[in-house]
């Protein structure tokens, strides 16, 4: 049996935190019969929505922004956007990191970055907010 056979593949983990977050627990750790280490932790917040790997992030709005939030959990990794650079609906704004597997934070609108909220390389969890977009109107 081969190592990807052997730990949960992305939306086993998305299911597991969906479930960890409905029963207000804040991680489990798998371990493989290799003894390869699997760490699944919620942010705090629900765990609504399924992992975004190619839709856009999960955004919410406010009086002229839109909060991009973290579609799942793991280290971020920020695409370095110049300051007020055009994106596009679906643009790949960042990437989060978990061990062997990277996800893409992508653009829930046509806009501009107006801040990146997440220091690159920390760890942010599921829904938190990791940039500011100024939606194209």
């Amino acid at each position: 049996m081969n190592k990807a056979d052997e730990m949960p593949g992305a939306d086993a983990i998305a299911q597991i935190a969906d479930w960890l977050a409905e029963a207000g627990l804040d991680s489990i750790e798998i371990v493989s019969p290799d003894g390869d280490r699997l760490r699944i932790g919620v942010g705090g917040g629900s765990a609504q929505g399924d992992i975004a790997t190619q839709s856009p992030a999960k955004a919410e709005e406010t009086q002229d922004t839109v909060l991009v939030e973290s579609p799942y959990f793991g280290r971020f990794a920020p695409i370095d956007w110049p300051h007020g650079a055009p994106v596009a609906k679906g643009a790949l704004l960042g990437m989060l990191e978990l061990d062997m597997i990277s996800l893409p934070i992508l653009a829930p609108c046509d806009g501009h970055v107006a801040e990146t909220l997440a220091k690159p390389s920390s760890l942010v969890g599921y829904g938190e907010s990791v940039f500011r977009l100024v939606p194209k109107h």
